[in-house]
Order: C-alpha cells, then sequence, then structure tokens
C-alpha cells in the first residue's frame, strides 16, 4: 500500500498527528481516538505471479522510458523484415531507410548521440549508478533545447551536467574528480556549470559532508568507529552552522581526521591503564601489539587524508582546527601520537 498525500496530516476528529497506516485493510488509521482518516492507495499490480513465467505471461506493460533510448535519441528503429519475419526488398523501403538515415544525422542529433556515449564511458569507467547517467543525459538534452551547447566543448557540457545529476542525486562527486575522468580541468566545469544553472532552473540539494564519510573512511581503511564519531562530528557543526560556505569534501576529510585523532587518544589512555595493571611483560607486549593494531584503524596523517579528500593539507588543517575549537573539543598534538608502521 502506497499512501500518495502528505505526510503530515491530522486527525479531523481529535486533531492529533499520531497516525498509523493500516495495511493489512488498506487505512490510514488515528491511533488515538480511532478515526479512518483516509484509505491508501494501492498502484501495484492486481494479478499475483509466482514465478519468472508467470510475471511474463501477466504483465500487460513494457520497460519503463529511459533517457538512453533511441526514440529519446532522436532516432527511429526501422526493422527490413515484415510481421511475417520476410525481408522487405522494396526499393520505397530503402529510399525511406535512407531518407530517415539522413534525416537523423542533423547536428543537433550527432551531439546528443556523442555526449551520450562520452557520459556512458566516463560512468562506466567510474562505476556510477544508471539513474545518474540518465539524469545527467536530460540535463544534457535539456541543455540542448536551450541552445547552451552552442560554442561550448561537448566534454565541458557533458561533464557539467554529471556533476550536477551527482549533486541532485546525492551521489558525492568532487569536481577534480569528475574533471579527471573527463580530461579536462575544474575550471572548465565550473564555468559550464554556472551557466546550466542560471539557464535551466534545476533545484540543488545543500551539499551534505556526511554523503562523503563513507566512501572515504573505505578508502582510508579506518574503522567504523571513526566514521561514526566522524558523523556525529559533522552533525554538530551542522546545526551550529559550521558547514556553510565550506567544501563539502574538505569538510569530510577533515572530520575523519578528527576523529582519528580523538580515537588514537582514548585508545592509548585506555592501554596505558592496563599496561599499569599487567603483571608480567608478555602480557604488556601482547596489550602493546593491540594498540598499534587499532591505532593502524583511526590514524591517518594530514597528506592522506587530503589525497583522499581532493583538497589541500592546509585546508584539511584548518577545518579540523575550526571544528575542534568550535564544538569544544580537546585535541591531543599529532605529533605526539606515532603511526605504527
Amino acid at each position: 500500500m502506497v499512501y500518495t498525500e502528505s505526510e503530515h496530516r491530522v486527525c479531523p476528529k481529535c486533531g492529533s498527528t499520531n497516525l498509523e497506516r493500516d495495511e493489512k485493510h488498506g487505512e490510514l488509521v488515528c491511533r488515538d481516538c480511532g478515526t479512518v482518516v483516509d484509505y491508501l492507495i494501492d498502484y501495484g499490480p492486481e494479478w499475483r505471479a509466482f514465478n519468472a513465467d508467470q510475471r511474463a505471461q501477466r504483465e500487460r506493460t513494457g520497460a519503463p522510458i529511459s533517457e538512453r533510448h533511441p526514440h529519446k535519441l532522436g532516432d527511429t528503429i526501422i526493422d527490413d523484415r515484415d510481421t511475417r519475419g520476410r525481408r522487405l526488398v522494396d526499393w520505397r523501403f530503402r529510399r525511406l531507410k535512407r531518407w530517415d538515415r539522413w534525416i537523423s544525422n542533423d547536428p543537433v542529433s550527432r551531439n546528443i548521440r556523442s555526449a551520450v556515449e562520452l557520459i556512458e564511458r566516463v560512468c562506466s569507467q567510474a562505476n556510477i549508478p544508471r539513474s545518474i547517467v540518465d539524469e545527467a543525459i536530460r540535463i544534457y538534452r535539456k541543455a540542448v533545447e536551450k541552445d547552451l551547447v552552442r560554442g561550448r566543448s561537448i566534454e565541458n557540457t557533458a561533464a557539467a551536467a554529471l556533476f550536477m545529476a551527482c549533486k541532485k542525486r546525492k551521489h558525492p562527486r568532487t569536481i577534480k574528480e569528475i574533471a579527471k575522468l573527463f580530461g579536462i580541468t575544474p575550471k572548465d566545469i565550473n564555468r559550464t556549470h554556472r551557466v546550466l544553472l542560471r539557464h535551466l532552473n534545476e533545484r540543488m540539494p545543500a551539499p551534505d559532508p556526511k554523503q562523503y564519510l563513507s566512501r572515504f573512511a573505505t578508502e582510508l581503511g579506518v574503522s567504523e568507529d571513526v566514521e561514526m564519531l566522524a558523523r556525529e562530528i559533522l552533525e554538530k557543526a551542522e546545526k551550529k552552522g559550521l558547514t556553510v560556505s565550506r567544501n563539502p569534501a574538505g569538510l569530510a576529510g577533515a572530520a575523519l581526521y578528527l576523529a582519528g585523532l580523538l580515537k588514537a587518544k582514548e585508545y592509548i589512555e585506555e592501554y596505558r591503564e592496563k599496561m599499569k595493571e599487567a603483571e608480567s611483560e608478555e602480557e604488556k607486549e601482547k596489550l602493546e601489539r593491540e594498540l598499534n593494531e587499532k591505532l593502524r584503524t583511526c590514524r591517518r596523517t594530514q597528506p592522506e587524508v587530503a589525497k583522499i579528500s581532493g583538497v589541500t593539507e592546509v585546508t584539511i588543517r584548518n577545518r579540523y582546527k575550526e571544528l575542534a575549537e568550535e564544538l569544544g573539543l580537546e585535541v591531543p598534538d599529532p605529533t605526539k601520537i606515532d603511526v605504527p608502521a
């Protein structure tokens, strides 16, 4: 059952917002007084299928419309066989196919086809989802319709469209990563990106540094505890307005670096107490090995974090100091925490 209207409903009888979906009966019910506020609408099929063959037989619709479909690209598919599978050899049919090839080979269609091939190839190399590919193609076609491609290279416009699609679909990719994929400079993408934003009227969500955390943490090889602490730091920073007008990738890298320092400090203090209670040298050596193993999963240097985040070491240093100062965190001196080899 899918409820299609706004989630912020109130009971017309008692004014309560404590509503519950009754999926079994298809009703939206007030939990305080029991009033049926509305009925849920099921947009699914009215039939059931227990295997792939039954589903294929009972389906009455085809695949969803894709931005990569030939009809969307301005092409027409003309088969050279009739309904019985016999090859058509009539000269009028050959002339029709030739005219269609000439008509569909106009500059606009060629431009869109080249951009689609380029976007698909780049996204395939970078493992970018197909939904973002479709969104990027849609934005590029919209730019062509608005005549924004004239005077700009296909690479610049396609890269800007892909960057906008990643932002819109909340798939974190930095502008430097996109520029590297297309073999152009970030300055070129920025210039075209501003033009598209100004003329296409596309609504872009506010950048969220937390979207970069999982990927950066995986590439840096830090533990889940460090990632969770970095997420908490960014959530507190967002409440204080520290993320406004800041590079989200730089903030995510700084939060991971800061979380690594705090976790390293916590582990060192914890194992220092355990070593005091240790009775033998073997036990102390074992505790020291455990400490070194934990430090390897949390502590990373500024150059390592800067390289993954796509920013400079100065940005990481300034951002993590700013976060620590504004949030009142006591950060140890990084030079006094040795990272085991």
